[in-house]
């Protein structure tokens, strides 16, 4: 499964953020 609490001891707010952009960029 996916947890979140994983990213955010490794780089999860820049791989949040990249997501976020590229969802934005399909819309």
């Amino acid at each position: 499964t996916f947890d979140h609490r994983v990213l955010d001891g490794a780089g999860g707010d820049g791989f949040l953020m990249a997501v976020k952009r590229a969802l934005e960029e399909w819309k």
